[in-house]
């Protein structure tokens, strides 16, 4: 039994106006001249009739389906979501679909240097895990480069890398926060690869009855919007995120297009965002404040 509704072809469109095919396809898609009078009768046709270009079979004609694919870890992050939203504008502007390909599973130096100029020596960091990620490589290398700036020792007690914090920021971000708490020489801040994984860590410190900042300061990374709704403010690094996903796919689609290229290595400025999780550190004994049951835990 054939279906009562009809899906409108090209051939349907070129018959309709009375041109060819090559005339139809050249008007909808202006690869070509057409005069305007008929590009504006194909142009009417083709919308009453509810026509929609066939993507796969202009595809294998042209050799190209105009289509890229953006891959994240986490289409749930508020910060892949402002990269995304870059990307689309500018493949939509260009004429290219998008694909969005979600995985699951940019330095934090100029964060240190401020860290160290209110006079914090002990400074803890929280990650996830940074094999195959780049940027939260270069994040972890921003903090040890810090630390060695400003003559500072690494130290392998107060730092957490942890692949748990993927599968649950939250409950990651406090088992990292007990395990740097009870080393001998408790940090006076907590930096952190990512403002989620911070909001982690607020919570965890929160629930153990410490101040932030005045007994400990937390750092973020990201600047996303939850950061604007802690308890207190987050001080984060902000990343120009929606302009990252701009200048990727400019990139990717002048790459596509065989444009010339003058640099592929694009690195945006980050700015630190100052509020209120981060103050002077306080010469006072952590341990004394934590419960006795929570000492004991390893």
């Amino acid at each position: 039994m054939k279906s009562k509704y009809k899906i409108a072809s090209i051939k349907d469109v070129a018959r309709k106006a009375g041109v060819s095919i090559s005339t139809v396809s050249n008007a909808l898609n202006n690869s070509r001249y057409v005069k305007k009078e008929t590009k504006e009768r194909i142009l009417k046709i083709a919308k009453n009739l509810n026509y929609t270009p066939n993507i796969i079979a202009r595809g294998l004609k042209t050799r190209s389906t105009r289509t890229v694919a953006v891959i994240v870890p986490d289409i749930s992050n508020q910060f892949f979501a402002q990269v995304i939203k870059g990307a689309e504008e500018v493949a939509r502007l260009r004429k290219y679909n998008v694909l969005l390909v979600c995985t699951y599973y940019d330095v934090s130096e100029e964060a240190v240097n401020y860290l160290c100029g209110l006079g914090h020596k002990r400074i803890g960091y929280i990650s996830y895990t940074y094999d195959n990620q780049t940027t939260v490589e270069k994040r972890f290398m921003g903090y040890c480069e810090g630390l060695k700036d400003n003559k500072l020792i690494f130290d392998p007690d107060i730092v957490v890398i942890s692949e748990a914090l993927r599968l649950n920021e939250l409950q990651g971000s406090r088992e990292a926060v007990k395990k740097i708490l009870n080393c001998k020489n408790i940090p006076s801040v907590i930096m952190n690869a990512s403002d989620f994984i911070a909001v982690g860590v607020v919570r965890a410190l929160k629930e153990l009855k410490i101040k932030i900042p005045e007994e400990i300061s937390v750092v973020g990374f990201d600047n996303i919007l939850m950061s604007l709704y802690t308890d207190p403010l987050l001080t984060t690094t902000k990343q120009p995120k929606k302009q990252m996903g701009i200048t990727a796919i400019n990139l990717l689609l002048d790459i596509i297009e065989r444009k010339r290229v003058k640099e592929k290595n694009i690195v945006l400025p980050t700015e630190l965002i100052v509020r209120q999780s981060v103050a002077k550190p306080r010469n006072c004994n952590i341990l004394n404040l934590l419960p006795e049951t929570f000492k004991s835990q390893t």
